[in-house]
């Protein structure tokens, strides 16, 4: 599916993009980096109770739906909804676009490489030289594209680069505290429009045992500080932002009320009449069929006490944090700082 102009007319403005669209580098970077800076990375629409009748809502994976709750609804999305956004714009405006899966090595380099979660991405040409686009790797990716040759590129805060291992022809990596950290590895082979949409209706179900968001909350996005960046992160109960690669400010989120304010002063998401699973308890127990806590059930025991043992499991005492769950910590932890 191809976007119209008007829908191109749209994106444009809502990331500031405003030069003449033809496929050249400058234009690359500028239509990539206001992409990353304009749309979050964000799981709230899995875990919104609202939409648990409307399951389609969630996993609808085509350029009109994603068009409109991106520019129309000011939303963000899963990697491989704001990755396929960008890579029809491209596409549309005259880029040699190539849509790839990479396989993540952040938090999954010591599975076996058949079993590590996927991560969509491209790989752009232009004058027979090749560029990585992604603006959607959490709260620790890209935010402009990177050439594929090698050599390391400062991104306002951050630094990346490209290197070759046994594995990978490519592998993405990041410099964090004074060491150089796999991100994910990838080649470039082409990625089917089919392989997306599988990608994306197995991580947008939280009822799909292979979701690797099904117990993980997130909304994060970078944030334009001159020739500096900072990141806003909301990685399950806790919302953290750095700037320049430090720490400014970190605040435990405990009512659904301070959520939705958050939520609507940070990234301007609007979701104030949605019961949201942001704690670690809610999602489990959605697993079970326990669709909210144990106040909205007063006359289902059974809910009650099952809905109270998932909660000792995890929060052995008051006030403690979640324990590391064995079903999603290997994404989470990206977010953290």
């Amino acid at each position: 599916m191809k976007s119209t102009p008007a829908q191109r007319t749209e994106y444009f403005t809502k990331i500031g993009f405003v030069k003449q669209p033809e496929p050249t580098l400058e234009v690359l970077i500028e239509i990539a980096g206001g992409h990353a800076f304009t749309f979050p990375f964000e799981t709230v629409s899995v875990h919104d109770s609202g939409l648990d009748h409307r399951p389609n809502h969630r996993t609808s994976f085509n350029f009109n739906h994603l068009h409109r709750k991106l520019v129309h609804f000011g939303r963000g999305g899963r990697c491989v909804e704001l990755n396929f956004v960008l890579q029809t714009i491209l596409k549309d405006i005259g880029f040699n676009v190539t849509p790839i899966l990479s396989d993540d090595l952040y938090m999954s380099a010591d599975l076996d490489k058949d079993q590590r979660p996927k991560h969509s991405a491209a790989i752009v040409t232009i004058d027979n030289k090749n560029y990585l686009v992604d603006s959607a790797f959490g709260g620790i990716g890209l935010l402009l594209p990177i050439a594929l040759q090698g050599g390391v590129t400062q991104q306002y805060s951050e630094k990346f680069r490209i290197i070759q291992t046994t594995e990978y022809p490519f592998v993405l990596e990041v410099y964090r505290k004074d060491i150089w950290t796999s991100l994910y590895g990838f080649e470039h082979k082409a990625a089917t429009l089919k392989s997306y949409r599988e990608l994306n209706a197995k991580n947008a179900n939280p009822l799909n045992k292979d979701s690797h968001f099904k117990t993980f909350f997130a909304c994060t996005k970078p944030i334009r500080m001159g020739s500096q960046n900072g990141r806003i992160t909301i990685a399950d109960e806790t919302l953290s932002i750095v700037k320049a690669n430090k720490s400014v400010h970190k605040e435990i989120i405990s009512t659904q009320e301070q959520l939705h304010r958050i939520l609507k002063d940070q990234f301007n998401i609007d979701v104030k009449n949605r019961f949201l699973r942001f704690r670690k308890v809610d999602m489990l127990a959605y697993q079970e069929s326990i669709t909210h806590p144990p106040s909205n059930h007063h006359h289902q025991t059974r809910l009650k006490d099952r809905y109270d043992s998932i909660e000792k499991e995890n929060y052995p005492k008051t006030g403690d944090k979640p324990k590391n769950l064995s079903t999603a910590p290997r994404l989470g932890r990206k977010f953290q700082i």
